[in-house]
């Protein structure tokens, strides 16, 4: 798309929140290229210091199922967590705390081949 390949030249430029939120927002709708999203979340990071609802996008784009976005965005919030930024630190800790708890439900590889290997032998008899 010509447009999406025009946003990360745009975006370096543009220091509005609400103009990267509406940024993000159309990736999110028509965008191709993670490299874009993740380009309009570096860029929100770096303006986002104090603003609820930059914070709240940075902080779903971290729980998204995008590697590339989710990655930045959550460097962005510890980022902006490192720097002072009380609402930035509260939702990066949300966001471990639910990164631990989804590890601690996950079974374990053994755990897993282990029901399997039961479950073969149970089918077995």
């Amino acid at each position: 798309m010509a447009y999406e390949e025009e946003i990360p030249r745009l975006v370096l430029q543009e220091s509005s929140i609400p103009a990267l939120l509406t940024l993000y927002q159309w990736w999110l709708n028509w965008g191709d290229y993670d490299s874009t999203g993740a380009k309009i979340l570096e860029r929100l990071g770096e303006v986002a210091a104090g603003s609820p609802e930059a914070i709240a996008t940075l902080k779903k784009a971290a729980c998204g199922a995008i590697p590339k976005t989710s990655i930045t965005a959550l460097s962005c919030l510890r980022q902006l967590a490192m720097n002072g930024d009380e609402l930035a630190g509260v939702a990066f800790q949300d966001i471990q705390q639910h990164q631990q708890e989804q590890r601690i439900k996950q079974p374990s590889f053994i755990e897993k081949r282990r029901a399997v290997e039961a479950a073969r032998l149970k089918a077995e008899d």
